[in-house]
């Protein structure tokens, strides 16, 4: 799943707010609404056997998206258990924290008080950072590699 329509089709996947029937809301505050329950249907069926899911563009997702989809997934499965988070689900995220962040609101990983009641943060107390370091994709690119100390150099003089 990814936060963008060209992002999931990347990946061969579906947006994350298709997916789970996430609320879009453009340039207003994004409420959670609990599912119709013929479109609850729907979703139970389609999540019936997924038991992992993989997020592309991290940065982009929101403390708030992260909360959002923990509770759709505990409506989807039809639990009320706050304790297990995403429902029990293997939650692989990747991405880039340089690149974008998400539209009007936090990192994944700032505070998320106020979005989900309880001492657990969804994300510094459920997910392991694995920082990769060495760029495999343009190895054999030196223009690419070169580019990248230009913008790292500008971003030191800024």
């Amino acid at each position: 799943m990814a936060p963008t329509g060209v992002a999931a089709f990347n990946i061969g996947g579906l947006t994350i707010h298709w997916a789970l029937n996430l609320p879009v809301e453009h340039g207003n505050a994004t409420t959670y609404r609990k599912q119709g329950a013929e479109r609850l249907k729907e979703l139970r069926q389609s999540w019936k056997y997924v038991n992992t899911i993989i997020i592309d563009e991290i940065s982009i997702f929101s403390y708030l998206t992260m909360s959002f989809i923990h509770k759709k997934l505990t409506e989807i499965k039809g639990t009320d258990d706050t304790e297990v988070l995403f429902e029990g689900l293997n939650v692989i995220a990747v991405g880039d924290f340089s690149q974008l962040p998400p539209v009007r609101d936090k990192f994944v990983f700032e505070d998320g008080r106020g979005y989900n009641p309880g001492s657990t943060h969804l994300w510094r107390d459920e997910f392991k950072l694995i920082e990769l370091t060495q760029n495999m994709r343009q190895i054999g690119d030196r223009i690419f590699r070169n580019s990248h100390l230009c913008e790292n150099w500008f971003s030191d003089k800024v």
